[in-house]
């Protein structure tokens, strides 16, 4: 249940899972690279509501992550330099 589509929309999960590039389900982390902002997937909940969609009623917990998981996604990789950038300190003349 992706928080962005329109049958289980919940604003606050799709604004996170735009931001974060993903959205946790039931203690399970799903990578999703989203092509648009929040925005875009309001309008599309609120024409699919008003074009007579049946929403599911999901609650908020659903897209938090379980309590024992690290505040960072394993195996992902923070920006810096690293080897690039160490060193590489030149004077001039």
């Amino acid at each position: 249940m992706d928080p962005c589509e329109p049958e289980s929309f919940t604003q606050v999960a799709c604004d996170t899972a735009v931001a974060r590039g993903g959205y946790w389900n039931n203690g399970t982390w799903y990578p999703h690279v989203y092509p648009y902002a929040g925005m875009f997937y309001l309008g599309r909940y609120n024409s699919f509501v008003a074009g007579g969609g049946r929403v599911r009623s999901i609650s908020p917990t659903v897209y938090v992550p379980h309590t024992s998981t690290p505040a960072a996604r394993p195996g992902v990789v923070r920006g810096g330099f690293g080897g690039i950038g160490s060193g590489h300190v030149s004077a001039g003349s």
